[in-house]
């Protein structure tokens, strides 16, 4: 019983320190995702045409600002769809990093590939709320 109970406080303590490191660890996931002002992570590399800088033949990128704003640069019909939306990270659980677009959840993950471990990627996963349904990522 002794050791249980010693068990149980530790596991408490360490819950609790993660409780109390939460905002730290979503400071430092903004300041990732912004690069502490602005960052540009690209989806697909934009390729523009010459001389209109408004006109493209592929590509996606987002913009996040430090202010919670995002820019999505979109190649469409030959022509950058540019909008902007708003965003917020917050915690779910223990473990989840949400991000919140505009009025939708999404689950935030940085990793590094193995190919290349100095370099950052992204992914934005959907969250589906039935086992069956599919999920789209989304890797910058």
């Amino acid at each position: 019983m002794r050791y249980f109970s010693v068990f149980l406080v530790i596991v408490c303590y360490l819950y609790s320190s993660d409780l109390n490191s939460t905002d730290y660890n979503l400071n430092s996931i903004k300041a990732k995702l912004t690069n502490n002002g602005e960052k540009i992570w690209v989806y697909k590399k934009m390729v523009k045409t010459l001389g209109n800088k408004s006109k493209c033949l592929s590509g996606e990128t987002w913009l996040f600002k430090k202010n919670n704003q995002l820019i999505k640069n979109i190649c469409k019909n030959k022509k950058i769809i540019r909008t902007t939306h708003l965003w917020k990270i917050y915690k779910k659980g223990i473990i989840d990093i949400i991000i919140k677009i505009d009025n939708t959840d999404y689950k935030l993950l940085f990793f590094n590939k193995p190919e290349n471990p100095d370099q950052e990627f992204m992914k934005i996963r959907t969250i589906t709320s039935k086992p069956n349904e599919y999920t789209k990522d989304i890797i910058f």
